[in-house]
């Protein structure tokens, strides 16, 4: 959403800049995520243990987001032409602020390999933090022409974007939740 905000203060070009400061955090976070979860495996009954903790975060992140999207606060849009060389410092700082990323991808690569330590070599950990980062810039992108095209219905874009996220983490919740009572 902070990219959105960019668009909406500052200009599409800066809000693409900032989009690649978040994915240059998220790319680190992912690799380095991934990196601790090779080691952290190793210790025995660790795989349980995090999927507890990835059901207590997803289950917290679910209604975070659900309690976002119910509160929908206005964001104020005020467009300026000035141009700021500050912007991908913004987007890799407010990224790299928010370290949910790295016990996120640290859970999610436990869950979908559990013979990681085999299958997570270092090309494939770049490769899978260049994925990252890819979809993240996508996912801005296509926030980027959306928040553009439809500024004034920004707010329920921010709305519906939160409910998604809720959903998600729902999803997910229920996916680990299963995968401890069938361990």
């Amino acid at each position: 959403m902070s990219v959105a905000k960019v668009v909406l203060k500052k200009n599409k070009k800066n809000a693409y800049i900032a989009a690649a400061g978040a994915c240059l955090a998220l790319f680190l976070q992912g690799v380095i995520g991934i990196s601790l979860a090779k080691y952290i495996i190793k210790q025995a009954g660790m795989q349980t243990n995090m999927l507890k903790i990835g059901l207590f975060i997803f289950g917290f992140l679910s209604i975070y987001f659900l309690i976002a999207a119910l509160k929908n606060k206005p964001i104020k849009t005020k467009t300026s032409s000035k141009q700021s060389g500050k912007s991908f410092a913004t987007g890799f700082f407010i990224s790299a602020l928010n370290i949910l990323p790295l016990p996120y991808y640290i859970i999610i690569s436990t869950q979908l390999r559990p013979d990681m330590r085999e299958f997570y070599t270092w090309p494939r950990i770049v490769v899978f933090g260049l994925a990252i980062a890819a979809a993240t810039f996508i996912v801005l992108s296509l926030y980027i022409t959306a928040f553009l095209k439809l500024k004034k219905k920004t707010n329920l874009l921010v709305q519906y974007a939160n409910f998604f996220m809720s959903g998600l983490m729902l999803i997910i919740f229920i996916i680990t939740l299963l995968r401890i009572i069938y361990a």
